[in-house]
Order: structure tokens, then C-alpha cells, then sequence
């Protein structure tokens, strides 16, 4: 019976607290133009005790893209405490869009459950920069006016120049297409990715303070690899279609929880201008070269028995 009523007890709780959660959100301008920054935020209203969480909303802005970010120290009000998010987003296409519903997480204080709350979507008016009537170009002059009696000699040079130039082109187009054709086919997946790590070793970018540079060069490196050696699209995707596109993929749980950790790590710094130390350095460099390492192709040919002078039966390599 006690532990009945203590049940009750902690489902009461736990509806309350979710009832004194509160989330909104609002942008500074909903018509814009082309490269105009504008700040989103998002407002949380919460308990005086217990944790909130913003898990994805980096990448998951539709078309917009993150140029600043900044997340304020809870502060007390009347009814707990209260954080709020703002992100300056900018998109340089015409439209209009959605800034889609932001997920919120709380976690009660001593509990395991996490109530989740919802934004509203905005929607963002994006307008060119001029106006659709204006004109780009001028119109082009009738042909008839350039050509007179004085004018003639000289459009005769420049047909004549025309005219020779053209085998000249010709030839040379013809060399670069064999030259082309020569180029060495790409270097196995494998190969690439260990060389472009050495490369991006040797560069120290962390040392020069370009943080952001090595984190974007480090994504890079992992998600080609990915492409190349497992064909799944990761070069053009958002963080969070990376990771469920690898959910599914012949990889280890651990191998899919340290590219998630890679993300987790390397995000605020590509979208937030978050710093990064040399140890975290060190550390996101060694994730994606374990990723590397464990998933290379393994060769495995079968040996002779000891002293023997038979051949195998099979002498198939196994990878």
C-alpha cells in the first residue's frame, strides 16, 4: 500500500513540474532580405530545480544558417528560473520559409523522465535585394549601327583573327581532354583519409588559433570516408541526417555513439564560435582516426601449413 501511495506521490510530482514549464519563441524581424541577419530565440520557463536541455537544434534550421550563438546562465524569477537560446540565423535564397519546431528537454531533479516541449514554427519572408522589375543588363544595340563603311575593315581583322584562332582552340581543348583522361583514378578511401589526416596533423590549425578550420576539415575527412568507403551521402547532409543515415549501417554501437560524440563536440565550434582546446583537439582527432583504423578494408589469406609443400585449397583473400 505504501508503495502505492509513494507511486502517486511521484506521478503528481512529475505532472506538476511538467505543468510549470513554459517555452517560447520569437525572431527580431519575419520579412527580410537576402543575407540579412536576423535573431532567434527561444525562452524557457522552468522549476527552480531539475535541467534543461536545447538537444538539436543546431542543423535543424532549414535554410537558414547559424552565424552567432549564445546560450545565457539560468536566472531566478518568480515562478523558478528561466534560459533562454538565441541563435543569428541568414539564408541568401529567395522565399518563403519555416523556421521548423525547436524540441525542449526537462529532466526533473532526482528523475530519469524527460518532459518534452515544442516551439512554435515562424515563418521567415526572404525578398531579393532589388526589385523583380529592374533591369540587369541594357539592351544590346542592333547590329545594323555597328557596321559602316569605316567599320568594315576592321570587323574583317577580327573575323580574320577569329578564324585562326579557332584551330588553335581546338588543338588545345583536344590535349587538355587526353591529359585528363590520363589522370590516375582516386586513391583508395582508405589511403585518402589517412593522408588528409597526416596533412591536417602537420597544418597545427589549432595552434594558429583557426579552430573552426580544423573542426570543418575534420568533418570533412570523416564524412568522405564514410561516403567513399560505405556509399552513404554524408557530404551534403545536416548533423542530424548523418547520424540516421549511419543508424542503420554496418557499424558497431560504439563506432555510432563516438561519430555522435564527434558531432556533439565539433558543432559549436563549426556554427557557434566555440573554442576548442589542443586536449579536445587531440581528442576529436582521435575519434574520427579510430573511425578510420577499425572500419579499413582487413585482408586475410590463408597460409600453408607448417612444413608443408601443398598448396591451399583455397588461396582467396578474405576481406
Amino acid at each position: 500500500m505504501s508503495g502505492i501511495v509513494l507511486a502517486g506521490v511521484l506521478l503528481c510530482f512529475s505532472l506538476v513540474a511538467a505543468s510549470e514549464i513554459s517555452v517560447s519563441s520569437k525572431v527580431d524581424k519575419s520579412e527580410i532580405n537576402i543575407g540579412d541577419r536576423v535573431q532567434y530565440e527561444i525562452t524557457v520557463s522552468f522549476p527552480a530545480t531539475g535541467v534543461i536541455e536545447l538537444p538539436s537544434v543546431l542543423g535543424n534550421l532549414g535554410s537558414f544558417e547559424v552565424k552567432e550563438y549564445d546560450v545565457s546562465e539560468p536566472k531566478k524569477i518568480a515562478s523558478g528560473r528561466e534560459q533562454s537560446w538565441k541563435f543569428i540565423i541568414s539564408t541568401f535564397t529567395v522565399g518563403q520559409y519555416t523556421l521548423p519546431p525547436q524540441v525542449v528537454e526537462y529532466t526533473p531533479e532526482n528523475d530519469t523522465t524527460k518532459h518534452r516541449l515544442y516551439t512554435e514554427p515562424i515563418v521567415i519572408n526572404v525578398l531579393r535585394s532589388t526589385p523583380e522589375s529592374t533591369k540587369d543588363i541594357a539592351d544590346i544595340t542592333g547590329l545594323a549601327k555597328l557596321i559602316g563603311n569605316k567599320n568594315l575593315f576592321w570587323l574583317w581583322i577580327i573575323l580574320g583573327i577569329i578564324l585562326l584562332a579557332v584551330p588553335g582552340i581546338y588543338l588545345l581543348m583536344k590535349r587538355m581532354k587526353k591529359k585528363r583522361n590520363q589522370i590516375s583514378p582516386p586513391k583508395p578511401p582508405y589511403e585518402e583519409a589517412r593522408e588528409a589526416l597526416s596533412l591536417l596533423r602537420r597544418q597545427d590549425l589549432v595552434a594558429q588559433g583557426k579552430q573552426k578550420s580544423y573542426c570543418f576539415a575534420l568533418s570533412e575527412i570523416l564524412r568522405r570516408y564514410i561516403t567513399r568507403r560505405f556509399g552513404i551521402e554524408a557530404l551534403e547532409s545536416t548533423t542530424e541526417e548523418f547520424l540516421e543515415k549511419i543508424e542503420p549501417a554496418a557499424f558497431t554501437r560504439a563506432q555510432k555513439d563516438s561519430m555522435k560524440l564527434f558531432c556533439e563536440s565539433t558543432d559549436p565550434v563549426k556554427f557557434a564560435n566555440f573554442s576548442l582546446s589542443a586536449e579536445e583537439a587531440n581528442t576529436v582527432f582521435s575519434q574520427v582516426n579510430t573511425i578510420v583504423e577499425q572500419t579499413k578494408p582487413r585482408i586475410e589469406v590463408e597460409q600453408k601449413p607448417a612444413g608443408g609443400t601443398e598448396k591451399p585449397e583455397s588461396g582467396v583473400a578474405k576481406i
